[in-house]
């Protein structure tokens, strides 16, 4: 069927035959559709102030960091933290993983302006 077509294509344009205007009111005129963006135009990391900032880049330098219980990555597109939760029970995992976060400054209060997310394995309870 692509053979065809391309020798169809081919002979047209060695040929240099032009669509009657009969062929040409079969063939619709395309329409552009609006794509959404993959990436966001602007930060969507609010303005950190200095000692917060300096705090992003030292984690950035120890990511990803991997453990029996949690991950934890940093996201560039987004500019965020993910941790994923990788053992049961959820909870503990999760608090060890905090843990980890506050001993390298960042707080619970912290997450939304430093764009932390959590997630699990989906097997993890």
């Amino acid at each position: 069927m692509l053979v065809l077509i391309l020798a169809g294509v081919f002979v047209v344009l060695i040929t240099g035959k032009q669509p009657t205007q009969k062929e040409k009111e079969g063939i619709s005129s395309p329409t552009k559709i609006p794509l959404p963006s993959l990436f966001p135009t602007s930060s969507p990391t609010p303005t950190l102030v200095p000692r917060k900032a300096s705090i992003i880049q030292e984690l950035v330098t120890l990511m990803p960091v991997v453990t029996d219980e949690f991950n934890i990555e940093y996201l560039p597109p987004t500019q965020s933290i993910n941790v994923t939760i990788k053992k049961s029970p959820y909870e503990q995992s999760r608090k060890n993983a905090e843990k980890w976060l506050s001993d390298h400054g960042i707080n619970p209060s912290d997450y939304k302006q430093f764009n932390i997310g959590f997630s699990s394995l989906r097997y993890i309870y």
